[in-house]
């Protein structure tokens, strides 16, 4: 006689699980005579943690020499225990949902211009390092409001300019007549510049103007200065 007669298999669906976490599971017998024992705990499995992906940044870009701010990073496969890495470097996180991370940024994260790749990481099991989304730090364009000296007589000696606006970085160049002088960065507020002698050998005007790279940057707004 066939000892399994009249006995079912059942197939169960569990939900809930954590990922990174290990169960273990009993096995219980029943049929129409009734239900058996469980069995003792056994067959371990573990959850693997999924590997992330990145889809986009809020904000995606800065300028430099900001406050800081908060970086929201969105995606899928996010767990508790995700990490977000600016730069190669773990950032604070919070987690906010399987597709959403916040992580603060400090001033400091975002002092000079250039770019950040920014991923996130999941834990063990499983787990591993997203793929990368680009943050942008861009340089502010620069604007002039004065010149000090204004003016010089022709023929005079070599003298140093002092330009006077606003979004100076360290890297800005003053440009003579489009042509590149050099500086030194004083403040946000105020760069200099070596004028030489043949720059101001003859009579007339020249435009001086601040040059920032990129990313972002720019060319500043035009000052007139006179060669009497």
């Amino acid at each position: 006689m066939d000892s399994n007669a009249g006995t079912t298999a059942t197939t169960h669906t569990i939900t809930g699980l954590t990922g990174g976490t290990s169960y273990t599971f009993t096995v219980t017998a029943s049929n129409a005579i009734g239900t058996g024992p469980a069995s003792a705990p056994s067959n371990s499995v573990t959850i693997n943690n999924p590997v992330p992906a990145t889809t986009s940044l809020s904000p995606s870009s800065q300028t430099a020499g900001g406050a800081a701010f908060t970086l929201t990073v969105n995606g899928s496969g996010f767990v508790k225990g995700s990490v977000v890495k600016w730069n190669g470097g773990s950032l604070t996180t919070t987690y906010v949902s399987s597709t959403q991370l916040t992580a603060p940024i400090t001033a400091a994260d975002v002092a000079t211009a250039g770019t950040v790749p920014v991923t996130v990481v999941n834990p063990t099991p499983g787990g591993g390092t997203s793929n990368a989304q680009t943050f942008t730090i861009n340089n502010p364009a620069p604007t002039t409001t004065s010149l000090s000296p204004s003016s010089q007589t022709h023929g005079g000696a070599a003298f140093t300019l002092t330009v006077n606006g606003t979004g100076f970085v360290n890297g800005s160049v003053v440009q003579w007549k489009g042509g590149s002088r050099t500086t030194t960065y004083v403040s946000s507020t105020q760069v200099k510049a070596a004028i030489t002698a043949a720059d101001i050998a003859a009579a007339g005007t020249a435009q001086v103007t601040v040059f920032n790279a990129a990313p972002g940057g720019g060319t500043s707004n035009a000052q007139t200065f006179t060669i009497k």
